[in-house]
């Protein structure tokens, strides 16, 4: 059973599940439903309850993250843009992006994605020259997803061995080019994008926040923030397996049960080691979405069924965040 903040469970569960396969495929429908989120101030829950003192527990954490992705993970991943930019301004030493922005993305009325997952790679893709007032960028921006749902995003980039997160306008201009949508296997609505940038002028007053060098590498490995997608996956998998084969002789207990003991395991205090809890959490859904595309038999090859659905997306969220510590416990033999 996955436990998230009432509002957001009620709006998932009636509006959003019913219709989770449409909006992998469809932009208009995902946009709409996506803004509707916002104007519902379901937005950065997790930061909100920071602001208003009001701290939400690791459980509650992760159960939304989950259930967003049992019910749709275009909309999930969506989400979990704004989330981490939302953390990042919040975190930042930023006062103005603070004070201005995050209101306004807490109330729905902007949003704002990222671009930083190429902090991890050793050969920096954005070289930057600092200028009077702020940096000149050249560079490629990889798998920036999110044309067309988002205002503005963040972009990480490195200098002099620090590294810097700065606001950038989503859209094309002349000094920042941006390819057509990609086509990708999954969650296609939700627009992903290369972007190139040719003697882009940054202003300083775009950084939202400094730190040292190599320390979203080290953030990534002690982050569970990928962790939910397995197991909301998990759970809509074994929704569809007990529907399809309620035989009491079935392996639907003994997979709930071990994915809710990884759910235990994950959201408590003592939980350390995320890259090998990652690894068993992404395998137990393996199993899970295994044993239902069995279970659905001939269902699985529609590519609007549920079963298709979370097979493309187990595919798509275990590409994600591959750092080579989970590279090696997945696939090295002991």
């Amino acid at each position: 059973m996955i436990q998230a903040s009432i509002p957001l469970k009620q709006f998932l569960e009636s509006e959003v599940e019913p219709n989770a396969s449409l909006y992998d495929h469809s932009f208009h429908d995902l946009h709409k439903i996506f803004r509707t989120l916002g104007t519902k101030r379901l937005y950065a829950l997790s930061v909100r309850s920071e602001i208003e003192n009001k701290p939400l527990d690791k459980k509650t954490r992760f159960d939304n993250k989950a259930l967003e992705t049992k019910c749709s993970g275009a909309l999930s991943f969506l989400t979990s843009q704004i989330n981490l930019s939302s953390s990042l301004i919040f975190i930042g030493n930023n006062a103005r992006a603070k004070k201005e922005l995050l209101p306004e993305i807490m109330n729905g009325n902007l949003r704002i994605a990222n671009a930083v997952s190429h902090l991890r790679n050793d050969i920096p893709s954005i070289q930057a020259q600092s200028v009077n007032n702020g940096f000149i960028l050249n560079g490629t921006i990889k798998w920036l997803t999110g044309f067309g749902h988002f205002e503005q995003f963040i972009l990480g980039f490195t200098f002099e061995n620090k590294e810097y997160y700065a606001l950038l306008p989503f859209d094309h201009q002349d000094h920042l080019r941006l390819s057509s949508p990609l086509q990708v296997m999954a969650m296609q609505a939700t627009q992903t994008v290369n972007g190139v940038l040719e003697e882009y002028f940054l202003p300083l007053e775009n950084i939202i926040n400094v730190q040292d060098a190599g320390d979203w590498n080290q953030q990534m490995k002690s982050n569970h923030h990928i962790l939910p997608y397995f197991y909301g996956i998990g759970m809509g998998a074994l929704e569809l397996l007990q529907e399809q084969y309620p035989s009491k002789n079935s392996i639907y207990p003994s997979l709930v049960e071990e994915l809710n003991l990884l759910r235990e395991e994950v959201t408590s205090e003592s939980a350390h080691d995320y890259i090998a809890l990652r690894v068993k959490i992404t395998n137990c859904a393996w199993k899970c979405v295994q044993s239902a595309i069995i279970a659905a038999k001939g269902q699985a090859m529609d590519p609007n069924s549920k079963i298709s659905r979370l097979y493309r997306e187990i595919v798509q969220f275990n590409s994600l965040a591959i750092i080579p510590e989970y590279v090696s416990l997945q696939l090295e033999v002991k």
